[in-house]
């Protein structure tokens, strides 16, 4: 898995990125991230997020890595866009 360095940016000023921190494959299979998001590129908020690791590096998985990767950039932009809605609020 990789981290997501390059901004991704959801409106209103904000953008994200995470980085990888680990893989939990014999506990939880798990991926944890660290979520940042930005405003006007000052960190407003960190934090931790795990994500099912939809079988990654299990020979019989049905996706591609590239599928994988793409999952996890969606599920990291929900939690961010739905922090700063709460950061809004």
């Amino acid at each position: 898995m990789k981290s997501f360095p390059d901004h991704t940016f959801i409106g209103d000023g904000y953008s994200w990125t995470a980085t990888f921190d680990s893989h939990d494959w014999a506990h939880n299979a798990n991926f944890y991230f660290t979520l940042k998001i930005y405003r006007e590129n000052k960190v407003v908020r960190s934090r931790s997020v795990s994500i099912d690791d939809r079988m990654y590096g299990d020979i019989n998985c049905k996706y591609s890595n590239a599928e994988i990767s793409e999952y996890i950039h969606a599920v990291l932009d929900s939690y961010a866009r739905k922090d700063i809605r709460a950061e809004s609020d």
